[in-house]
């Protein structure tokens, strides 16, 4: 294991691993792989939204909330044969 600060997490994982590849294409500076992201994120470095997420631009990378729920309009909508709003 390698500490955080070589993998550069963004603060959204407490583990990574060293990936001697990745190393040699960064030109020996970064070979550090985050495991297991938490808040929504994945990527090399928790640097991007799971799927269904999207970027919250008004937060820092290393927010816990950087990465909000994507919601659709159909999601508001039942099965129902007749179409109408699913109304709580």
């Amino acid at each position: 294991m390698i500490s955080l600060q070589e993998c550069n997490c963004n603060g959204h994982s407490r583990r990574c691993r060293f990936n001697m590849e990745l190393f040699k294409l960064s030109g020996r500076t970064s070979g550090g792989v985050c495991i297991n992201c938490r808040h929504a994120t994945t990527g090399r470095h928790c640097h991007y939204c799971k799927e269904g997420f999207y970027r919250d631009p008004t937060k820092p990378l290393n927010h816990r909330k950087v990465c909000k729920r994507e919601y659709s309009l159909l999601s508001c909508w039942d099965s129902s044969p007749t179409g109408l709003p699913n109304m709580p």
